[in-house]
């Protein structure tokens, strides 16, 4: 909560907010988050509700636990906090196997900046999904609209700035019995009746969860949001990425005169200045980067100038050579070596990305800066 305090100071809105997936270190302080200031948009990976519940029941969750409600429509549950302080709630549907769903070639935008109404811009119009149509069930028409937009499709802002979404395709295979009982008690669920004993339903599915799967491993939760941000590069003359070591107002820019920041041999790494959050993405397989590749465009890719190494360096999601094939100016390593059980980053992780500047970031952060010429 400290830093989350410090983070918020003479903050009244943020303009995206985004949730890679639904683990407890990755949603602990959203709420308190919304209490304090207003989110524009909050941007969520789509997971279908009987997904959602076998993430919950995975973790052990009971039916009256106050998370519970967070699994049956996140939407829903952070809007309730939120309030008139969560603006738009946009969720990003799984990818195909190779590549996105709409038409494009994951190029780069053209110089001429897309203003559109406001300070953001979808390159392509999206659909709206009601909070029933979420679980395959239209029978209500007056739920909270969210938006849903393709994997691997651009969002501008003001046509300089884009954010790129992933929502890895599924592979894992899921208990169709486990799914069709979900489905028949859907609408119950997320619109339950007066006087309904959702509890009781809930331990009924719970109990129909633990004679399919019992003692054995849970289903893997492969769910994590990719998102990648950049500079759409054909609106900027010139552009540079600075380490973490030129990250502070008195050392860069303040520390040079205006004519220098942008001249040719300022200081600064690379024209690389693009930067990818992976969350607990998995990346380790050959088909999984090429999915990503397709994705956000082979161009996004050789831009990276930072690169957050996907589950804390974990060699689960990570695969021989990772770091060559993202080939970042820098790495974070969102990870705390002394934490048992999993001792964060894996050696392996690290050797790979050893070559890529890493940062260890775990209480404090990391600040990288640049700058942009027009």
């Amino acid at each position: 909560m400290q830093q989350l305090r410090q983070f918020i100071r003479g903050r009244t809105s943020i303009d995206l907010l985004t949730i890679s997936h639904f683990d407890d270190d990755h949603i602990a302080g959203v709420t308190e988050l919304f209490r304090q200031v207003r989110v524009e948009a909050l941007m969520l990976p789509y997971v279908p509700l009987w997904e959602r519940l076998l993430i919950a029941f995975g973790k052990d969750l009971r039916p009256g636990d106050e998370r519970f409600r967070f699994y049956i429509n996140p939407g829903a549950f952070l809007r309730g906090i939120g309030g008139d302080n969560l603006g738009r709630i946009i969720e990003v549907e799984p990818g195909g196997e190779d590549g996105p769903s709409f038409d494009s070639d994951g190029g780069d935008f053209p110089r001429e900046p897309d203003l559109g109404e406001g300070p953001w811009k979808f390159k392509a119009k999206t659909k709206f999904r009601t909070a029933a149509e979420q679980s395959g069930n239209a029978a209500a028409e007056n739920d909270q609209q969210t938006e849903t937009i393709a994997s691997g499709q651009p969002w501008t802002v003001q046509g300089l700035w884009e954010f790129c979404p992933y929502n890895a395709p599924r592979r894992d295979e899921i208990s169709a019995g486990f799914k069709a009982n979900v489905e028949k008690m859907s609408d119950r669920l997320l619109h339950p009746p007066a006087g309904a004993d959702l509890d009781a339903e809930l331990r009924a599915l719970k109990k129909f969860y633990d004679d399919e799967f019992g003692d054995k491993a849970r289903p893997r939760n492969v769910i994590s949001l990719f998102l990648y941000s950049g500079p759409v590069y054909s609106t900027w003359n010139n552009h540079k990425i600075l380490s973490p070591d030129y990250a502070t107002p008195s050392y860069y820019p303040g520390r040079y005169p205006c004519w220098y920041r942008v001249h040719a041999h300022a200081p600064g790494h690379s024209s690389k200045c693009s930067i990818l959050y992976t969350g607990d993405g998995y990346l380790n397989t050959p088909k999984s980067f090429t999915s990503l590749n397709a994705a956000l465009g082979s161009n996004r890719i050789t831009n990276l100038g930072v690169v957050q190494v996907p589950h804390h360096g974990a060699k689960g999601n990570w695969q021989p050579g990772l770091a060559a094939k993202l080939d970042p100016v820098f790495c974070v390593f969102s990870s705390d070596p002394a934490r048992g059980p999993t001792y964060h980053p894996d050696a392996e992780v690290l050797r790979d990305f050893w070559p890529h500047i890493p940062v260890q970031v775990n209480q404090a952060g990391a600040s990288y800066c640049g700058w942009l010429q027009r």
